[in-house]
């Protein structure tokens, strides 16, 4: 019932909202995870998260794939899905913001327990780019962002708003590795400087997911609908144009994320 309160139409029209919303999901999911499903927490908090957020993302999908019928123009079409991109990111940036919070307020112990997963994926990404030299970290890391691409192509066109799971689970591994770092420093008080950190790159990283998963849910929603055989030229090449500008896009944070993260 709690999902129902955000009408789905209104979610693209106020996008700076779904920042909010997405504090305001994740954080819920944190102690009722730890209360229900103590020994899993670290996926079941993600889960939550996913659960309260996936009808926002479903709406948001159909509304684009609705876009697509009645497009007047690719740059028209490719301006009005750049509503859609920022009711994601205000929506992931709510999802980190709170995940990075509480790995900070939250007892240490409780946190590591809290973001136990989280915390081996990122040890095993610095084990396999730490002791490599800058170009082949980049081909490490670029390789690991094309999976995470490709993954969430697949959910979205399969599972339709099922690449939620996808954004959110990137953002509580984001969100740990930056309340981690915080917490090495001064706590809260360094937040803002751990944020610009991993946010140098993982905004870029987060906007060519993005990309992809809207790609796949308005391939997948216009299968649904049968639209397909009517505009299948044109929702095809929106959909390429999608893709390469999330591929370069994964490219651009790649070379911030190996050459420019380190120095800030």
């Amino acid at each position: 019932m709690f999902e129902m309160l955000i009408k789905r139409g209104k979610a693209e029209k106020n996008p700076f909202e779904m920042f909010f919303i997405g504090f305001v999901y994740s954080s819920l999911a944190i102690p009722v995870g730890l209360y229900i499903f103590y020994s899993q927490a670290s996926l079941v908090i993600v889960f939550l998260t996913v659960l309260a957020s996936i009808h926002l993302m479903h709406g948001v999908m159909s509304l684009e794939e609705k876009k697509e019928r009645f497009s007047k123009s690719e740059m028209w079409i490719l301006r009005e899905h750049g509503k859609a991109f920022l009711f994601f990111l205000f929506l992931f940036l709510g999802f980190v913001f709170s995940f990075s919070f509480w790995s900070v307020v939250l007892p240490l112990e409780v946190s590591e327990h809290v973001f136990s997963v989280q915390k081996a994926v990122i040890f095993e990404i610095t084990s396999i780019t730490g002791n490599a030299s800058a170009f082949m970290d980049f081909q490490a890391i670029f390789r690991n962002n094309l999976k995470v691409l490709v993954l969430s192509f697949l959910f979205s066109l399969v599972y339709g708003a099922g690449v939620t799971f996808i954004l959110a689970w990137n953002s509580s591994v984001i969100g740990f590795a930056i309340g981690n770092l915080a917490r090495s420093e001064l706590g809260l008080a360094s937040l803002p400087f751990a944020f610009s950190k991993y946010l140098a790159h993982g905004l870029i990283e987060v906007l060519a997911f993005f990309g992809v998963a809207l790609a796949g849910g308005i391939l997948s929603i216009a299968i649904v609908k049968r639209d397909i055989k009517k505009k299948f030229r044109k929702i095809l090449l929106d959909v390429f144009v999608l893709m390469m500008i999330s591929i370069i896009m994964l490219v651009i944070a790649g070379l911030i994320e190996v050459y420019i993260t380190p120095w800030i």
